[in-house]
């Protein structure tokens, strides 16, 4: 062992320097320690993918898992159910709109398959195409294209009675009550009777204040069609009644929701009952 002088000022570091040489450093130890960072990073509302609120129709891959006339969140929770047979149909469910997607417009292929898409009814010029379903009828054997306008609500949808069993679909809780954030495309016969409804309350209706001022109890009811081959046949399409004029608070945190995300939103909103 070397020896040390106690009565220098050099003596605590020549301690520890023969400390170090008396004790081995142990197997498999790292000289660093791993340290990662997370970060908090909470993304705005365009950097999400938002579930789809779709109408069960007679094709389609929701046909095999729920109700013909049925409304599907996620396509995992029915939200409601259409009467069928004997067996009465859910009550409606409550949403609010909290406004619309950039319009966009959609090739009509046969069989149901993907078209084109655009996102202007200039691009729907250039592409041969026409948003007139009596142009298109007269013009069809000449190659003309069909487009339908399609119509994207960011909607909250609040959680139905019939998915009580459910919470973490809707964990959004404003006033007490869970929501859940939504995207509902309506083109073809559900723009015509839904989007449009949910239009005209913007001018002259119960969200001329806006659209998050009013909610709506959606359902679906039966429509006669007109399939391209000619023969009739019964669809569901979107109804909308309006349900209740919301408070300046839902308002408020519907602003929030959109400008700053969900976090933002319940945050602000704690804040404000504190």
């Amino acid at each position: 062992m070397s020896k040390i002088d106690f009565a220098t000022k050099e003596a605590p570091q020549q301690a520890a320097e023969a400390t170090k040489a008396l004790v081995p450093r142990p197997a498999n130890t790292s000289v660093t320690s791993y340290r990662p960072v997370l970060g908090d990073y909470i993304p705005s509302l365009a950097e999400t993918r938002l579930p789809r609120i779709s109408i069960v129709h007679g094709v389609g891959r929701l046909k095999e898992d729920f109700p013909v006339g049925g409304i599907v969140y996620g396509g995992q929770v029915l939200l409601y159910e259409a009467r069928l047979g004997k067996k009465e149909a859910s009550d409606p469910f409550e949403m609010v709109v909290l406004g619309w997607l950039p319009m966009r417009y959609v090739e009509k292929v046969r069989g149901g398959g993907r078209g084109m898409i655009v996102t202007s009814e200039e691009a729907v010029v250039e592409a041969n195409g026409t948003l007139d379903y009596n142009e298109w009828v007269e013009k069809r054997a000449q190659g003309v294209r069909r487009f339908e306008t399609l119509a994207e609500a960011v909607c909250l949808v609040k959680q139905p009675k019939m998915c009580e069993n459910e919470p973490a679909q809707f964990p959004l809780i404003i006033e007490g009550e869970r929501w859940a954030l939504g995207i509902w495309g309506m083109k073809g016969t559900a723009f015509t009777n839904g989007a449009k409804t949910i239009f005209s309350s913007r001018h002259t209706g119960c969200c001329v204040d806006g659209y998050p001022a009013c909610s709506w109890m959606a359902s679906t009811e039966s429509k006669p069609y007109t399939t391209e081959e000619g023969g009739q046949t019964d669809i569901p399409i979107p109804k909308f009644v309006p349900g209740k004029i919301t408070t300046q608070k839902f308002c408020d945190y519907a602003v929030n929701l959109v400008t700053k995300g969900a976090a933002a939103a319940m945050h602000e909103s704690k804040s404000a009952e504190d």
